[in-house]
């Protein structure tokens, strides 16, 4: 997913307007390796801190599916954060004369391979990230069931 959100900030980045693909996959990273370090050392505080962890990994899951299935709902449309009508040529979300005749009398100045790549890198990432982050939620909700349940284990015997 980082790779997907680098990829997208350089070529498309009108189409991934926050980069959520990016700043989660990095702490997504810091709990890897805080998890690897808490099943080699096995202490509560290393426990305790994975659990915190993995709770703010989940929030920021539900953060980036929601942020990735806003972006594919604005491509298209004119309402989007950051591409102007006027730039986004190769799009046309609904029935437009208006929009229609100004891409055929405009369509000499804009690179429209450019455009079309663009938005298929902005609908490939996010509907890529959308997915990933509802799996990686899945994934950080059973984590921190197991972490805490290691956390009771530990503090309580029980």
């Amino acid at each position: 997913m980082l790779a997907g959100g680098i990829w997208c900030l350089y070529d498309s980045s009108e189409f991934c307007p926050y980069h959520s693909a990016i700043w989660t996959s990095a702490v997504f990273v810091i709990t890897a390796l805080i998890g690897i370090v808490t099943a080699k050392r096995c202490t509560v505080n290393f426990f305790v801190t994975y659990l915190v962890l993995s709770l703010i990994c989940l929030m920021l899951c539900v953060i980036s599916g929601a942020i990735s299935a806003r972006n594919l709902l604005l491509i298209g449309t004119y309402r989007h954060p950051k591409i102007d009508r006027n730039q986004a040529f190769c799009l046309i979300g609904e029935y437009d004369t208006s929009r229609m005749r100004y891409i055929l009398a405009e369509m000499s100045r804009y690179d429209f391979k450019q455009c079309l790549l663009q938005l298929k890198i902005g609908i490939g990432i996010n509907s890529i990230q959308f997915i990933v982050a509802i799996i990686e939620a899945i994934l950080y909700l059973l984590s921190s069931i197991l972490c805490c349940k290691q956390v009771c284990t530990k503090c309580y015997g029980t």
